[in-house]
Parts: structure tokens; C-alpha cells; sequence
């Protein structure tokens, strides 16, 4: 009936791949080939099984939205037991939503080959209030063994038609089926927004119909309801495993993202919910928890004039307020993009969200006669947002621009260990939105600086095998910011160990000196010493030694034969160590140390040695001069780590000086004799 006044928007072609036979799988009967599997090919590493994971939401008779879902997991060995804990999280406020129907099995075999069933019981189920709003409900199947296959089917009952359920068909494990359907009247539209590298089997789009009675045949209509019917399937995707360099991977995880766009209800004719960005940015500017929340009140206006007292530059004053509220002011952790107290609650209880601490910042900086803007933005763990349609919960983070003459100034005030000039690494590379009057205003935030990391190591070879060493190590922005994180939960000797590795190596830490540790505006430094009765190899006569004991790349991280997305690194980097070995008077280098160099594009290594009066010295670089690294280059780029973990396994071989034979050297007169 309200046909004509909705169409359904999606930013990809409509398509259906035809594909060989669709998996017949029925509740409760569970294939013997799938409880006889003991590996799956394709994946050596795989702990388990996705064999089946399937989900349908549609509309019920109350006017509901109900996600029905089915999965169906082979457990391949002890490793994958977790995938048999399973946890549910709903959003629970006024009964958002509910949990309904949930049954679940464990199938195995006994020694005969007969198939066992263990049912799981509702006791065993567990649920836990997260927060007022959230509520997560737990179990862990019964009878886990290695070869077993869990059964799981519940449903998820959402009150507002606004609370579709996106899908994720990827997960740590290899997926053999994943399945979305979406079932609405014509009437309420949709928009559907696909993620993720790995191919789709079936897109497709199709008619259907639905009956209705009671609270939603008022609003779709009675009787028989034409429906849109869209269905989404991959198979035999791969497993998603943590991989190095990356920026979450949700990024590259096959998924799609669904979103009320608007309905046409009898008597009410058409309403959008979806619009465009600019009426977003417009909403924003009006919210009293966005735009409105920056707020120059008394309180503000006082405390603002007695932290910049004397100063007269807009830069000054900046750097004050920001000092004051990094130092004055408890980030609660929570990362979000609106405020749920104004101003004055922040200042009195010096608490906030991560928004509030913006807004204060910003209604501070006003009161200074500075201007800023707010900004909308997914941060980097949060993973990458599509701009087709604005979608207000894709971003998790609201910080601050602030201009400056030429200087632009992009501020998260929640880190006490972060100088004002050091963008925060979860924001790096990513793109926001400015909410601000006026034209529409899309940035991206990149870093200024790259992490430089300097060092030198002095050796001592002892005659007798041993061997002492200090390490002089000047690390770089992003290493001082993630070390002096780090230093707030662990010692600076476990510091130490993490950062030579010093437990594989063999090496004993006599004493630390960390430097520059509370100084945040300066790079923090780390003075070591060791000692070791194991470090230097010997046999056959010779002693072997690996001299670089700082920044060594034992492994490469790139293990993956291939790789579909960006190699991401946030920032640019270079390591550059000097190494001094001495050698008793003794003995001498057996072997040249070879010089060392390979370029991949912005990537360069290099290595150079010279021989001193006392031994060798050597001086190693490693620069990365590019913060991304597209996927066509990731052959290469794997093939340059590994020649890195050759070179860097590289000895020096070291042995007693060999002299001269005197009977050898001087002729013997036996004339006379």
C-alpha cells in the first residue's frame, strides 16, 4: 500500500551468485561426518568450527523486532573449549530488549560411536546486570570435549523497529555457512551498509509476504503484508585472526551494518529518520549534551582567569588549560561522544567522560577568547565508518580542534601523560567530522611527528665467555607515552626484561636508571647494565655472539601468506642503535661482520661495521617512513622482515689471536753440528 513512498537505499549492487547446494541443517540433527571431523582442512591452526551461524530478523505481531539466531560449532580440540562460553548482551533498559527461547546442546560420541546428548540447563544459565542499562546473560555448554559439536538457538526481542541487528560473519575461526536474512513490511525502510574484504556468495533481494494481527497490523496493515525479503550469505570465509598493524578487526571483518531510514504509517504519511550530514551537524549544535554543553559559566569564567593570570599569548593560555585539566580533572574512562553532566558538575567533582572533559576544555578555552570546534570521530579501535549516511553511532569519540594562527591543535585532555602536541594514538589516521555553523567540514588527523628511537650498547667480551653490557636507550614520542603507561602497572626492571628480552637472551639485569620518567615533555630514557654467564655461545675454540641485544627482530610478524587489507603502522618510526663490542686483547673477529642493506619503498634498513682498536663497532638503522602500507606491497614487505630476522641473527664469531710459530718464523742454523 505505502509501496510508492519507499524505496530501499543501498550503497552496493543488488546481486544473487548462484553457488553449488545450501547446507540442509535442521535444529537438533546434527551430521555423523561433522562429529568425525578431527581437523578442518584448509586451516591447520583452526581450534574449531563456524559450521552454521544463522540469523533472521522480522517483524512480530506486538510490533517487535525479533532476531532469531542459530549456530552450529564443531570443537576440534581443548583450545576451542572457548567457544563453548557463551555470552549474550542485551541492551535492557524500560526492556529494550529480551532474551527468549534459548536452548542448547552438546552432541559427542561414546566409545560405541553412538551419538550423546547433553542438553544445557537453564540453572546453568547466568545473568549479570554489566550496568543500569546493560544486561549480560552467560553459560558454558555441558560435556565440552574435543570433537564435540554445541548447538545453540535462542532469539533477541528488540521493542523499537529503530533496533535492527547488524550481522558479522567472520570471526577467529574458519566459517563454513554465515547467513543474514532481513524480513520487513514495504513500508519501513531500511538501509544496509557491507564491510569487509573476503567475496559475498549471495546478495539478494526479493519479494515475500508476512500475515499480521494485533499491535503491528495497525501499522503494516492486516491480513496478508507484502514484504522485502534481503539475504546475505558467505561461505567457507577464513578464520579473522589478530593480526600486527592493523587498526581493529572489525575494519575487516565481512559484516553488514543495518539502520532505520524512515516509514510511511497509515495517517502519518512518510517520516525520514536517516537525513543527511548536514541536518546531523545541525542537530548537534542544538543538543544540550553535544554543542550546547559548551558552557561559559561563572565558575568557568574564574577559573579560567586565574590559571591564565600573566600570560598574554593565545598559545600560552592554551598549554595552561590544557596542563590544568590533564592534571586536575579524572578521565572515568568512559569514551563517548556526548555529556551527561554539564560543566559545572565536571569542576566540582573533577570527573568526566571523555565529551564532558571536551567541553570543558573548549568552554574554557571560549572564556580565554579562544575559539574551537568539536569533533566527531571512531577512533582507531573502534574501527573505520562509512560517510554514505549519517549514522550517529558509528563514532565513540568527541574531541577538540583548536586553531592558532597557521597552528592547528587537535585535543583529547583525558591522558596526564600526553604533552599538549602529541595526538593520542587512537586517533591517528582516522577521519572526523567538525560540528560547527556553516559548511560542512570533513578532516583527517594525522601526527606531525614519528616515534625516533636512539641507543647505544656497550659490550665487554670476557676470555672466559662471559660478558657485561650497558644500554643507553633514548626512546621516541609514542614509545615514552606507551613505556610511562606501561610503568603505571608494572616495574621498571619488568620494563627492562620486556624491552631486551632479556629472559630468552640470557641475560641478568644488575641495574636500571629510568630518566626523565615524570618529565612528560621529554623523551624518556633508559639506562641499563647486564651481565651473563650464557649469552656468548662457545665450541670448536671460537665463541659466537649476537651483538645486537637492543631492538632485535627475532620473528617476522608478518606470518599470513597473504593479506587483503593495509599493513597500518599509525606513525612513522626509525630505530638507530650503535653498538660497541670489546674484545680481550687477546683474541680478534674470526669473520667479517658483513654490512647490511635493503629499501622497500619508505622502508629502509641498513647496517655498517667497523673494526676499533679494541673490537668492532656497528650501527644499525631501521626506518619506516610511511604510517600505511597497501596490501599489493605485502609480499614484498613480508619478504623484507624476513631477510630483517636473518640479518639481525647474524654472529660475530670471536677466538684466541693466532701467533706465530717461533721454530716457523726463525731459520735454525745446524751448520757446525
Amino acid at each position: 500500500m505505502y509501496r510508492s513512498l519507499l524505496t530501499c537505499h543501498f550503497f552496493f549492487i543488488l546481486t544473487f551468485f548462484a553457488f553449488g547446494q545450501e547446507p540442509a541443517v535442521e535444529w537438533g540433527k546434527v551430521p555423523m561426518e561433522d562429529l568425525l571431523m578431527t581437523s578442518f582442512p584448509g586451516d591447520s591452526n583452526a581450534t574449531a568450527v563456524i559450521l552454521y551461524d544463522y540469523g533472521e530478523s522480522r517483524l512480530n505481531n506486538d510490533f517487535n523486532i525479533v532476531l532469531t539466531q542459530h549456530l552450529r560449532i564443531k570443537i576440534l580440540n581443548e583450545k576451542g573449549y572457548k567457544w563453548g562460553t557463551r555470552t549474550i548482551r542485551l541492551y535492557t533498559e524500560d526492556g529494550e530488549e529480551r532474551l527468549d527461547d534459548l536452548e542448547a546442546v552438546t552432541y559427542s560420541l561414546d566409545k560405541n560411536g553412538e551419538i550423546v546428548e547433553n542438553e544445557l540447563d537453564d540453572d546453568n544459565v547466568f545473568e549479570e546486570e554489566v550496568s543500569d542499562n546493560i544486561t549480560e546473560y552467560k553459560f558454558t555448554m555441558p560435556a565440552l570435549s574435543p570433537g564435540c559439536v554445541i548447538d545453540i538457538q535462542y532469539k533477541t526481542i528488540q521493542n523499537s523497529i529503530a533496533d535492527i541487528s547488524d550481522w558479522t560473519f567472520q570471526w577467529e575461526e574458519p566459517v563454513v555457512w554465515s547467513e543474514y536474512k532481513v524480513i520487513m513490511p514495504y513500508n519501513i525502510n531500511y538501509v544496509f551498509v557491507l564491510r569487509g574484504y573476503e567475496k559475498w556468495d549471495i546478495i539478494d533481494q526479493t519479494e515475500t509476504s508476512q500475515a499480521f494481527i494485533g499491535n503491528a497490523a495497525a501499522y503494516v496493515g492486516s491480513n496478508i503484508v507484502a514484504c522485502n525479503q534481503y539475504r546475505w550469505v558467505v561461505k567457507d570465509i577464513p578464520a579473522m585472526r589478530d593480526v600486527p598493524y592493523i587498526t581493529t578487526l572489525s575494519d575487516y571483518e565481512n559484516k553488514v551494518e543495518a539502520q532505520l531510514s524512515g516509514y510511511a504509517f497509515p495517517g502519518s504519511g512518510l517520516k525520514k529518520v536517516l537525513r543527511d550530514w548536514d541536518s546531523l551537524v545541525k542537530e548537534l549544535l542544538k543538543s544540550k549534551s553535544y554543542a550546547r554543553a559548551i558552557d561559559v559559566t561563572g565558575d568557568v569564567e574564574d577559573l579560567t582567569a586565574e590559571i591564565t593570570k600573566g600570560l598574554t599569548s593565545p598559545k600560552e593560555k592554551l598549554e595552561a588549560i590544557y596542563n590544568w585539566i590533564t592534571g586536575s580533572v579524572v578521565w572515568s574512562g568512559a569514551q563517548m561522544v556526548f555529556a551527561d553532566n554539564d560543566v559545572n558538575d565536571v569542576l566540582e567533582y573533577k570527573k568526566g567522560n571523555s565529551a564532558e572533559i571536551t567541553f570543558l576544555l573548549l568552554s574554557m578555552l571560549k572564556s580565554a577568547g579562544i575559539d574551537g570546534d568539536p569533533i566527531i570521530l571512531s577512533t582507531r579501535g573502534n574501527g573505520k565508518f562509512q560517510d554514505l549516511y549519517p549514522i550517529i553511532s558509528q563514532f565513540n569519540l568527541t574531541i577538540a580542534r583548536v586553531k592558532i594562527g597557521s597552528e592547528v591543535y587537535y585535543i583529547d585532555a583525558t591522558d596526564p601523560l600526553r604533552p599538549l602536541d602529541v595526538l593520542p594514538s587512537k586517533i591517528l589516521n582516522v577521519r572526523g567530522l567538525v560540528i560547527k555553523e556553516g559548511k560542512l567540514e570533513w578532516i583527517t588527523i594525522a601526527s606531525k611527528m614519528g616515534d625516533d628511537m636512539k641507543g647505544v650498547v656497550n659490550i665487554n667480551v670476557n676470555e672466559d665467555g662471559t660478558m657485561n653490557a650497558d644500554a643507553d636507550i633514548r626512546l621516541g614520542v609514542y614509545s615514552s607515552l606507551s613505556a610511562r603507561e606501561d610503568l603505571k602497572d608494572e616495574s621498571e626492571i619488568d620494563k627492562v626484561k620486556s624491552l631486551f628480552d632479556t629472559e630468552s637472551a640470557g641475560l641478568d639485569i644488575d641495574s636500571v636508571i629510568f630518566e626523565n620518567k615524570d618529565d612528560i615533555n621529554s623523551p624518556l630514557e633508559i639506562r641499563a647494565w647486564f651481565s651473563s654467564q650464557t649469552y656468548i655461545q662457545q665450541g670448536g675454540g671460537v665463541m659466537y655472539l649476537n651483538p645486537l641485544i637492543a631492538g632485535r627482530l627475532k620473528d617476522n610478524p608478518f606470518k599470513a601468506e597473504n593479506r587483503e587489507f593495509p599493513v597500518d603502522y599509525a606513525f612513522p618510526r626509525s630505530e638507530n642503535i650503535v653498538t660497541n663490542i670489546n674484545i680481550p686483547a687477546s683474541m680478534e673477529l674470526k669473520e667479517k661482520y658483513a654490512d647490511r642493506s635493503q629499501r622497500l619503498s619508505d622502508l629502509s634498513y641498513k647496517r655498517s661495521s667497523a673494526e676499533t682498536e679494541t673490537g668492532i663497532q656497528i650501527l644499525s638503522k631501521l626506518d619506516i617512513n610511511r604510517s600505511e602500507i597497501q596490501p599489493i606491497f605485502y609480499a614484498r614487505l613480508k619478504d623484507f622482515y624476513s631477510r630483517l630476522v636473518s640479518y639481525e641473527s647474524e654472529m660475530l664469531v670471536i677466538g684466541t689471536k693466532e701467533t706465530k710459530d717461533q721454530d716457523n718464523s726463525v731459520g735454525i742454523n745446524t751448520e757446525g753440528q
